[in-house]
């Protein structure tokens, strides 16, 4: 039987603390820096003084973000209540507008990239389709985007045209309720195309066409208190399954034109739902 002496322990007891101590900067050394635009111009996420949450496009993946309503879930300040297909309201903090009228204006701005999308009396559901990460300002930003920011705002950040090599991809999502086959299922396809047309010019597409099965039956035989003999209707043509179904269609097309000291980038979005 060895025994090992007093300065032997020590050294023992030493390296070990060295050896975990490395391996613990070697994992610092590995967390990514995560840039955000929040502001206007590009900073480290950390350097921020304000509240900035940003959710990176592996993260969306991830929680398989597909809408609105699924970012919200990632946002602790931050709630969002669906109004009709396409549209919401998006809320910080608790913070209304007004008593739910359609007429009032917005405490939360919404943005893609740098263009306003903010509507009066509600709030655009973007499809989350090749998105590079999302921002969420919780409190007033009326200084950098307007009034409609009382609230907060959120910045969609789309992946731009990249010039230095081809690139395409293509999705398909198919849901279906277990709980419930009746249901109709749900489903999602999209494609994105990236092509260089030189060395500093580029052009990204991005396009998508999606199913959102509903679960809202209409029945005959509800009641309707209008004054009528006997309170009530019969409305036989409102009967339907899955009224709560509606599409989606989108595409998004930019061009980036990268120079010394900028670049120059144009395009078009378009999102359409219908029931």
């Amino acid at each position: 039987m060895s025994t090992l002496t007093k300065t032997q322990k020590v050294t023992s007891v030493a390296a070990a603390v060295s050896a975990a101590l490395a391996g613990y900067t070697t994992t610092q050394a590995q967390l990514e820096e995560i840039v955000v635009t929040a502001t206007k111009k590009a900073e480290s996420l950390q350097d921020i003084a304000g509240s900035v949450q940003a959710i990176t496009e592996d993260q969306l993946k991830k929680a398989q973000v597909v809408n609105m309503e699924d970012y919200a879930k990632l946002i602790p300040s931050m709630s969002y209540v669906n109004y009709t297909p396409g549209t919401g309201k998006v809320y910080f903090r608790g913070i209304a507008d007004d008593n739910g009228t359609f007429i009032a204006e917005e405490s939360t701005a919404l943005y893609i990239d740098e263009q306003p999308v903010t509507q009066a009396g509600m709030a655009v559901d973007v499809r989350m389709i090749d998105i590079a990460r999302i921002e969420a300002l919780a409190g007033p930003q009326g200084s950098l985007y307007g009034s409609s920011a009382q609230s907060g705002t959120i910045r969609i950040i789309t992946n731009k045209p990249d010039p230095s090599g081809f690139a395409a991809t293509t999705d398909i999502t198919m849901r279906a309720s277990a709980t419930s086959p009746r249901n109709e299922d749900s489903w999602e396809i999209s494609g994105m195309v990236n092509v260089p047309i030189s060395d500093n010019f580029a052009i990204r597409a991005v396009g998508f066409s999606a199913t959102d099965g509903g679960y809202v039956d209409v029945v005959d035989g509800q009641s309707a208190r209008f004054g009528l003999v006997n309170n009530s209707t019969h409305n036989p043509s409102a009967v339907r399954e899955d009224v709560n179904t509606f599409e989606s269609q989108g595409a998004r097309v930019f061009g980036r034109w990268e120079m010394d000291d900028g670049y120059i980038q144009a395009g078009v979005s378009m999102q359409k739902q219908q029931r």
